[in-house]
Parts: structure tokens; C-alpha cells; sequence
């Protein structure tokens, strides 16, 4: 794969971990291992992208 498309594919499974953390409705519930459990993939780097976007969107929701 190339660079460029592998770089879009990691932004899209970021953004994949951004819209699940939104739609969760009980985020103050949610721990490390919670938020382990609900990652769909096993291996980095998708594993690492995908919760970089749930953490970034906890972060948005928090100043909410």
C-alpha cells in the first residue's frame, strides 16, 4: 500500500474512533478498559489511531 492512501486510512479509522465516542450516550461510565474493549482492532497502528480519536473526542466533550 502506499504511503499516501495507508496515511488515509489511518485518518479514517481515527475518525471512525471520533464518531463512536460521540454516539456513546454513558461516557462518564467508560474506563481504560472500557474504552479498550470497544476498539475493533487488534493491531497497531490502526488500534493506536482509532483510540486517538475516541480520546480526542472525549476531550471536545468534556468542555461541553
Amino acid at each position: 500500500m502506499t504511503r499516501p492512501s495507508q496515511d488515509f486510512r489511518l485518518s479514517r479509522v481515527q475518525a471512525a474512533g471520533w464518531t463512536a465516542a460521540h454516539k456513546l450516550p454513558n461516557l462518564a461510565e467508560l474506563d481504560e478498559a472500557g474504552i479498550a474493549a470497544l476498539n475493533p482492532h487488534r493491531l497497531d497502528p490502526e488500534r493506536a489511531r482509532w483510540y486517538a480519536g475516541f480520546k480526542s473526542a472525549l476531550a471536545t466533550l468534556e468542555t461541553r
